[in-house]
């Protein structure tokens, strides 16, 4: 069996300094450079998928 790792919805927009900042989301990036950093290590095939929201001004 073949192993990956999915992330979905990793955005700018709910990180610090971000158009709609969410509490905990450093700390869940950080958690998903481990998760990718393992990944890799292990030979895991990786996909990433992410909504690009227009810059509004």
């Amino acid at each position: 069996m073949k192993n990956a790792l999915i992330a979905i919805g990793v955005q700018n927009d709910y990180s610090p300094g971000g158009a709609y900042p969410l509490e905990g989301a450093a700390d869940a990036a950080a958690e998903i450079v481990v998760a990718v950093r393992q990944a890799y290590k292990e030979g895991w095939r990786s996909c990433f998928a992410a909504q690009a929201s227009p810059i509004s001004g």
